[in-house]
């Protein structure tokens, strides 16, 4: 039976953001940040964001069924 150490086995493990390249966790760390999130959306584009995914393809299968 193999036994080890406690504290070999802490020393053995990673984290999984210790496997990712540098570059990436960068990228990770600017979606953190607030300043980088750019201008939050108004009511007003919400309203086009529903009509878009919402109630055009509707009507778009309501007329494709009628044809």
């Amino acid at each position: 039976m193999k036994t080890t150490d406690p504290a070999q086995k802490d020393q053995e493990k990673t984290t999984v953001s210790d496997a990712l390249p540098p570059e990436l966790l960068a990228r990770c760390a600017a979606i953190q940040d607030d300043e980088a999130q750019g201008v939050p959306l108004s009511r007003g584009d919400y309203v086009l964001f529903a009509l878009v995914t919402l109630a055009l393809p509707v009507i778009l299968v309501i007329i494709g069924a009628l044809l």
